[in-house]
């Protein structure tokens, strides 16, 4: 059985207007990241950014421990690097 890909960032509009600080997140560590591919990552900052305006957002999953850190697929990571250079 296929897990439901959750949607991450229906959340970040809200907060944005809630804090006058940045907010982060938006990106999926345990499916996204772990298990999506480049594209799912571009998809899900895009998402991030439209909701937050693209003001006061750092992309992020969250917490991230160490392992989870080293699961992490390296094109996603470097799918993240990519729209951060943009």
């Amino acid at each position: 059985m296929e897990l439901a890909r959750p949607r991450y960032t229906a959340h970040l509009a809200r907060r944005t207007a809630q804090v006058k600080g940045a907010v982060c997140g938006g990106l999926s560590r345990e499916w996204t990241m772990l298990r999506g591919t480049p594209d799912d990552v571009q998809r899900e900052i895009a998402d991030a950014i439209t909701q937050t305006g693209g003001r006061r957002y750092i992309i992020g999953t969250g917490c991230v421990d160490a392992d989870q850190h080293a699961r992490v697929k390296p094109a996603n990571g470097k799918s993240c690097g990519r729209v951060i250079l943009r």
